[in-house]
Order: structure tokens, then C-alpha cells, then sequence
């Protein structure tokens, strides 16, 4: 069926199937529909179709401010700034009426504001995934779907060391309010890309202010954009609206980017980053953040990291597992691993016999996958029986497709109450 070739843009296919229960003349049906004469023309040489129900719920202000209030303080560090109730709606309002969500992967980068609950309010048919570096919003946000029955998931990731593999190519649409620098634009936008099919349905929505007297700004900000080879589709000024953000008068605008052929390519390229990429804090652009750890490569017997500056990415170098002895400084307080490693004040030595270690070995595969596989190596359990296992941990059945060292910390901590039990 031709709709279904149309994707998230289905919407102005189904204005065209009405337009055609009244006439078949291509000038009206241009007008109708707003889709080209020749997008036209291809239409109506397949039969015409009953569009199908277009389901949504309301969302009000009182819901989306007691969400909010779930929230932690805002992170200096990470340039968060509270969007208001409003804007949260609005998002989700536009984001249903203009394209069609019904069986759609939206993938929110970053989301402080909880534009993901939000939509999946509004849209009950979109799937929803987070990726943030701030634990604390992934639990707020993971807590409140499972309480409300929401298709939204989470996954940690900091994207100056990249997107998270399980969900590369995974999305059909990708919604940020990055970072207000040009570097951290760019970043932002070139993650949501590689995190989407790379066909000409995808877009990446990027929300975006600058005060009136910063035009210079606002410009490296659109060839950062340009720089990734897309297209500003649209623009809506001043859709956003925040509290406080004075220095951009409260307020920031909406861009709708789409890829041309050269645009894949090109987030690969630009997606590598420093660690200074915010507006202020310890890792803006004129901070002296030390260099982000390198996780990959193979497994060494022994390796010393300094996450000073970047306490957050010791759990994620210790999940890792990329050494048998690993020396982590300035690691802050990180949950019970002890189903992983031994430990003595900074220095981490892998165990051997453990779940989690088998789990951690398969550090490639899925969470799913990984704890069958475990379990069956482990124990007598056929694959059957070891599926239905790990598929009745009613906590973590929203983890299994992420790998484990993209669970945020509230997911991780539920593996590891059901590994113990």
C-alpha cells in the first residue's frame, strides 16, 4: 500500500485520500494536500484508501508540572534550562499533527523538559527513547512512564564519546534542545542522526535560541547545522518558551532539518567531539576539561583511569570491563558491583563465575541476549527456558534491548537486585 511507503509523513497522504472522495482533478488535490503535482500523479495511479483513525489523548498542564516537580535540580554543568508545561504540550502536539506516529521510534537527545512523556501521552502509538548523561533525569523519566503506562524507555549515554550502538539506525525521528553553543548544536544533531534510518523520511528536530544582539552566534549555530548537510526545512520562531533563559529572552526556536545524501557521512565526521561542547560550568568552551576516557579496544590486563571532571563515566568504564584490573580516580560514589569486581579503594578486579561477568563478556550483544546466554552457560536451562527467564523480571523487561553499558544507573541496580535473587 502506497501509505505505508510514506512513513512518518503519512499525514499528507491521508488529506490527499480525502481530497479524492470529491475529485480526481490534480490542481485540487495539490491544493488539498500540499503534496507536489508529480507526488500527486504517482498517488493516483494505486486506489484510493479509508485513512485510518487518527488516535490521541489530551495531555494538561497540571500532569506535565507534577511531572516536573519529580524532576532534580537543573545541572549547571549541563546547560539545563526548565522549558515550561506549555511547551512540553506543544511539542507533543505539534510532533502528532504533523507526521504520522503510529508505530514510530521518536528518540529524544537529551530531555530534561520530558518532551518524551509528554509525546507519548499525546501519541499512544510512539515508541519513545531517551538518551541522556544525567542519571537522575533518566530515573525521573523511566519511573514516571512505568507509573503511567507510557512506551517510553531510557538509555545512558554521553554523546562526546558517541551514540549508543544498540539503537544506532533504530529511529525515524529525532527531537533535541541541545546545548546552545555551536559545538554542542552539532554534536546533538549529528547523534540524533545516527541514530535514525538513514532514508529521506528522517528528520531531526533541534530546538535553538539567541538574543536579539547575537546574530554572529545565531549564524555559527545555522552553519553548524549546514555543516552536517541538512536541510532547514522549517523554522517556527519563538516556539519554545523556558523559565528564566533570559540571556535568549526566554524563549527559543523550533528547526525542522532534513538529510540530504551527504548527510550521513557527514555525522560520522562531526560527531567527534571534545569535552567542552556547553555554555558554562565544567565543561564549557572555555574550561580546561581534562580528555574523556577511552573505552574502546580490547581488553587489557590492566588499565588507570582519571574520570576527574567526568565522575559520572567511571560506572560506564567499569561496566565496560576493558581490563581485568582497572584503577579508577575520582569516581565518586558508584553502586554495589561486587557481582563484577573485587574492590580496594580505586583498584577494580574482575571476578570470574558471575552472571554479571558473563553478561559483561557479551559486552556487544543486548541485555536480553547477553543474560540468556549467560544462563545458559551457567546452568542446564535450555534457550527456551532461559528466555522466559530473563523475560519474567517484570523490572527490567524495558532494558533488554539496550547493552549493559547503556542501562541508566536505575535500570542497572534493577539487573542487579534480579541477577542476586
Amino acid at each position: 500500500m502506497i501509505r505505508e511507503t510514506w512513513g512518518i509523513h503519512a499525514r499528507a497522504l491521508d488529506r490527499l485520500a480525502l481530497a479524492r472522495r470529491g475529485t480526481e482533478n490534480v490542481a485540487e488535490l495539490v491544493a488539498a494536500s500540499s503534496i507536489s503535482r508529480r507526488g500527486v500523479q504517482e498517488a493516483l495511479r494505486e486506489p484510493n484508501y479509508e485513512p485510518p483513525a487518527d488516535v490521541s489523548r489530551p495531555l494538561d498542564v497540571a500532569t506535565v508540572k507534577a511531572w516536573q516537580a519529580q524532576l532534580p535540580a537543573p545541572d549547571r554543568n549541563l546547560d539545563h534550562v526548565a522549558a515550561t508545561p506549555e511547551t512540553a504540550i506543544k511539542r507533543a502536539r505539534f510532533l502528532h499533527e504533523v507526521y504520522w506516529l503510529d508505530g514510530a521510534h521518536l528518540i529524544c537527545v537529551g530531555d530534561r523538559d520530558l518532551t518524551s512523556l509528554a509525546v507519548a501521552t499525546v501519541s499512544p502509538g510512539v515508541r519513545v527513547t531517551v538518551v541522556d548523561v544525567d542519571e537522575r533525569v533518566l530515573a525521573t523519566i523511566r519511573a514516571i512512564a512505568k507509573a503511567d503506562g507510557l512506551n517510553v524507555q531510557t538509555a545512558f549515554a554521553d554523546l562526546r564519546l558517541g551514540p549508543p550502538a544498540s539503537l544506532r539506525e533504530t529511529g525515524d525521528l529525532a527531537f533535541t534542545d541541545p546545548p546552545y553553543t555551536p559545538e554542542g548544536v552539532q554534536l546533538f544533531a549529528a547523534r540524533g542522526l545516527q541514530l535514525l534510518r538513514q532514508d529521506d523520511h528522517a528528520r531531526v528536530l533541534i530546538a535553538y535560541g539567541h538574543g536579539e544582539a547575537q546574530s554572529a552566534l545565531g549564524y555559527g549555530v545555522q552553519e553548524a547545522i549546514h555543516d552536517l548537510r541538512l536541510e532547514i526545512e522549517a523554522l517556527y520562531p519563538r516556539f519554545n518558551r523556558y523559565e528564566g533563559a533570559e540571556a535568549i529572552g526566554g524563549a527559543s526556536s523550533l528547526y525542522v532539518t532534513r538529510p540530504t545524501r551527504r548527510t550521513w557521512a557527514a555525522a560520522d565526521k562531526k560527531g567527534r567531539a571534545s569535552a567542552r561542547i556547553y555554555s558554562g560550568g565544567s565543561s564549557s568552551l572555555e574550561s580546561d576539561a581534562p580528555a574523556l576516557p577511552d573505552l574502546g579496544g580490547a581488553r587489557r590486563e590492566r588499565l588507570e583511569v582519571d574520570v576527574t571532571g567526568h565522575p559520572a563515566l567511571a560506572l560506564r568504564v567499569l561496566l565496560a570491563a576493558p581490563a581485568r584490573t582497572v584503577v579508577v580516580r575520582g569516581a565518586g560514589e558508584l553502586p554495589d558491583l561486587s557481582q563484577l569486581y573485587t574492590r580496594e579503594g580505586d583498584t577494580f578486579t574482575l571476578r570470574d563465575g558471575t552472571l554479571l561477568r558473563a553478561i559483561a563478556d557479551r559486552s556487544k550483544s543486548k541485555l536480553g541476549n547477553a543474560w540468556r546466554e549467560a544462563v545458559i552457560a551457567a546452568t542446564p536451562m535450555t534457550k527456551n527456558e532461559a528466555r522466559a527467564l530473563v523475560a519474567g523480571h517484570a523490572r527490567t523487561s524495558d532494558l533488554l534491548e539496550r547493552r549493559l553499558i547503556e542501562l541508566p544507573r536505575d535500570g542497572l541496580e534493577d539487573l542487579l537486585a534480579a541477577l542476586a535473587g
